[in-house]
């Protein structure tokens, strides 16, 4: 076994929390028997240095706004920064000064880049840690620090107590001074400062499955940096039979420089992909353990009970002990959750606690257990303080800024003078810039309706299986009207409030709607797999053979009382816009991997390869705009190839004559093809984003062009129309503003 777990002592004040508690360089500071674990540092030593970088140029100026109400100054952000095309091809003379011009200890990882142009970079993610004001709730220009982001000749500033990470053959190190990890590979053990660290899944029968015993385990040192190393670690989900299911799963640890903190984000999985067909996972809990070895107070910490108003004033989770502090993320509004530490020690982190289980819809379910859906994942956010001295005031202050972060914003003006990040090549009307926040409330607000347990339509907001989704259409996905919505206001209004929400939207896609397959490519298991997003308003992305096939080997039959939580986006409402924008305001690495999986599976509708594939127009624009999207973050060629042979040869085999342009229906009282102008909106707002992504596409740039000018010489904005005649259209449609 290898374990180190390393305690400095030195001076320093209290960071987050800061309450008076800092440590002596004496005998009566050591650790004793029962006294919690100090460790010693200068919370906030990265803020900035006292160099100013020589040669400096600003790019461009931003704020950071806190949010929890206490103050900031040892806690983590990444901001993602948009760069022009063709000016970049690395970090080395990007650099972040406070408003001083001092130089600030950061971390720079290319999120993306100009994969179709040059490969220079597109967005630029960027690690540091910023010391800001309490924001004192009442004051918009409080709580707000500023920042800028510059080029300049100088090196990187260094940060205090860098993280180290050393990948051995049999063992992976992650140090920074003040804390050690330690990760065995075979068999997969983790070491941390308070104990070993343990994945406890029980199944269905009740037996318990460790997870990181499994026989197949991916480990990979995601980021490697001196302010912050990621280290992912996955094992896929295996099927046997209906009735055993190995559970597939997937952990992120963080690592920071100078700090006692590391972050644990666990993703629990149910996509088997040696299998055309699977099934739910039923399990009894799922939790992460530490066995701390130490004598300790029985303690438990639940959420179990529904909020029914103010779910921001309800406990946080947090549980202190005598060798680490531990908080779970977004407590309430993920219910069930549990915290607890029995006599022995051992710390119980319950993400699907084993005394509860499932809450569905608006209700506990009679059935005692938890599931997954097929193709369903879901994550949790830990984070580990192992200074298990910090005081309570201390520890009730970092559970506040885990809960809402502080916030990086960047000027709009910026994002429309790179181009980068919007669709139609970054267009940003003037009209929209200069807007000022001065909105005193910046945490996300629920109406009373998502609080309401009783609606019969329920809109209820919380749960685990509720939290962040588009609640109106969780099983309806292709009820009649509505409009994708991209969540993208924070970019224009700067308030934490809606980035926040922003993200909230798109992990709630992520977990909640059955849309994974863990490990899936094109190449090596679309053979045996053969997943599809037919047929309208389906149940399940699995393979879909247009004879009611049933692609559940055990269901609702099987299982009284079971049913699905949530429906998948069919073709023709794939509406996941909202993923781009969240992706792009926060570098988010779980959003990152579900772009990975459809930059895999979308290479099947754009081969044609579906038995019954949907062609109409607002299909077509739907699945080339998340393909697009995908290709964006990951830069897949096959994917790109993908996109412009569907453009250049399928797209262009079916257009109509007289005016080049495609229908998606055919009414057979007139006998013609017919096309409604805000489907075909769609489709060429895609087709747009596609011809700026290539800098220029022929067949592209020719549909689009008459497609416009069929809406403006003969459709004029009908709902739904011949694209064979010569008449003008008499009638109009609302629905058509989506040609605008």
């Amino acid at each position: 076994m290898v374990f180190v777990g390393l305690l400095i002592h030195g001076c320093g004040s209290g960071g987050v929390g800061d309450d008076g508690n800092s440590s002596k360089d004496s005998p009566d500071s050591i650790k004793q028997p029962g006294e919690p674990t100090e460790i010693s540092y200068n919370p906030g030593g990265n803020n900035s240095s006292t160099s100013i970088p020589a040669g400096t140029s600003v790019l461009t100026p931003f704020t950071v706004k806190e949010s929890a109400e206490v103050g900031s100054n040892e806690f983590p952000v990444t901001a993602v920064f948009p760069l022009p095309f063709g000016v970049y091809q690395d970090t080395e003379k990007l650099h972040i000064t406070d408003d001083e011009g001092r130089a600030v200890p950061a971390q720079f990882e290319v999120l993306n880049r100009w994969w179709s142009r040059d490969n220079s970079i597109r967005h630029v993610m960027v690690h540091f840690f910023p010391d800001i004001e309490a924001f004192d709730g009442e004051n918009s220009n409080t709580g707000i620090s500023s920042y800028n982001f510059v080029k300049s000749d100088s090196v990187q500033v260094i940060p205090n107590n860098p993280v180290v990470v050393n990948d051995f053959d049999s063992f992976i190190s992650v140090e920074n001074n003040l804390i050690d990890l330690t990760i065995e590979k075979s068999p997969l053990r983790i070491f941390t400062p308070a104990g070993e660290l343990k994945s406890l899944f029980w199944d269905e029968n009740d037996q318990l499955d460790q997870s990181f015993l499994h026989d197949q385990v991916d480990i990979e040192v995601e980021e490697n940096g001196p302010l912050r190393s990621i280290i992912r670690l996955s094992s896929k989900t295996v099927f046997y039979d209906p009735e055993n299911i190995k559970h597939g799963w997937a952990m992120r640890i963080y690592a920071y420089a100078n700090s006692p903190l590391i972050r644990v984000e666990f993703q629990l999985q149910n996509s088997a992909i040696n299998s055309r067909f699977s099934a739910p996972l039923f399990f009894k809990g799922h939790h992460l353990s530490i066995e701390t070895g130490s004598n300790a107070v029985n303690f438990q910490l639940r959420a179990d009970t529904p909020p029914v108003a103010d779910v921001h004033s309800l406990p946080l989770g947090v549980i202190k002990t005598n060798d680490v502090n531990v908080h779970l993320r977004n407590f309430q509004q993920t219910f069930p959750n549990g915290l607890s530490q029995d006599g022995s020690g051992t710390i119980e982190i319950e993400l699907w606690p084993a005394w509860s289980r499932k809450f569905q819809h608006n209700k506990y379910i009679d059935m005692d257990m938890h599931w997954l859906d097929d193709m369903q994942h879901t994550y949790k956010e830990i984070l580990l303080d192992f200074n298990a001295a910090r005081s309570e005031v201390g520890s009730d202050k970092l559970a506040k800024v885990f809960e809402f972060p502080p916030v990086p914003v960047i000027p709009l003006s910026y994002y429309k003078e790179t181009g980068a990040t919007f669709d139609l090549g970054g267009f940003v009307p003037d009209s929209s810039l200069g807007a000022v926040d001065n909105s005193t409330n910046r945490r996300p607000y629920y109406a009373e309706v998502e609080y309401d347990l009783q609606r019969e339509h329920t809109r209820y907001a919380f749960g685990i299986d509720n939290f962040g989704l588009d609640m109106s259409r969780k099983l309806a996905v292709s009820m009649t009207g509505g409009w994708p919505d991209t969540r993208q206001a924070f970019y224009y209004s700067g308030k934490p409030a809606e980035y926040f929400d922003a993200l909230d939207y798109a992990k709630g896609e992520l977990n909640i709607r059955p849309q994974w397959l863990g490990a899936y490519t094109h190449v090596a298991d679309h053979e045996l797999v053969k997943p599809s997003c037919n047929p309208y308003a389906g149940s399940t992305w699995r393979h879909h053979s247009g004879n009611h096939e049933d692609t559940l080997s055990r269901g609702a039959d099987d299982v009284p009382g079971y049913s699905q939580s949530a429906n998948p986006r069919d073709d023709q409402h794939a509406w996941f816009y909202h993923i781009e924008g969240a992706y792009y305001m926060s570098g988010d690495r779980w959003i990152y991997d579900w772009y990975k999986f459809m930059s895999e599976f979308k290479q099947k509708y754009l081969h044609k390869l579906d038995a019954f594939p949907d062609f109409s127009s607002r299909s077509i624009g739907h699945n080339l705009a998340v393909s697009m999207s995908a290709y964006k973050a990951i830069g897949n060629a096959p994917l790109k190839e993908a996109i412009n042979t569907f453009v250049d040869t399928h797209l262009t085999d079916v257009m109509k004559e007289p005016h080049n342009v495609k229908s998606s229906s055919y009414d057979y009282d007139s006998e013609s093809h017919i096309e409604a102008p805000f489907q075909l909106g769609f489709m060429l707002r895609s087709l747009i984003d596609f011809s700026y992504e290539v800098n220029g596409d022929t067949e592209a740039l020719q549909i689009i062009q008459d497609g416009i000018e069929w809406n403006y010489q003969y459709a004029n904005f009908c709902y739904y129309c011949s694209v064979t005649s010569t008449e003008s259209n008499v009638g109009r449609s609302g629905t058509g503003l989506t040609l605008v």
